[in-house]
């Protein structure tokens, strides 16, 4: 808690995620509490993407996040393509992963 007479300080998901904007529930909750990342799900402020992993709703589309989100939710790193193309070195290819 702050000193008698300073403002508490309102978390919002961004000030949780950042800077990804992708994380497993579990932290998220740790961070915060269970009520507050349920009402962030219930306004919208925060996604489910995976089983277990939330997101901001800016972040969805976006497919280096969407790989972030299968990472967290495998627990396992990308592999061969994929991991290529998350780390920079190689442009997003047409079809299903872009």
């Amino acid at each position: 808690m702050p000193p008698i007479g300073e403002p508490v300080r309102v978390l919002r998901p961004v000030d949780v995620l950042h800077p990804h904007g992708v994380a497993r529930r579990a932290d998220v909750v740790a961070a915060t509490s269970t009520s507050t990342v349920g009402r962030w799900l219930a306004r919208g402020d925060l996604q489910v993407v995976a089983p277990g992993v939330v997101a901001l709703p800016d972040r969805v589309a976006r497919w280096v996040d969407r790989a972030r989100a299968a990472t967290l939710y495998a627990d396992a790193p990308l592999s061969h393509l994929s991991a290529l193309t998350a780390a920079g070195l190689v442009r997003p290819t047409a079809g299903p992963c872009t």
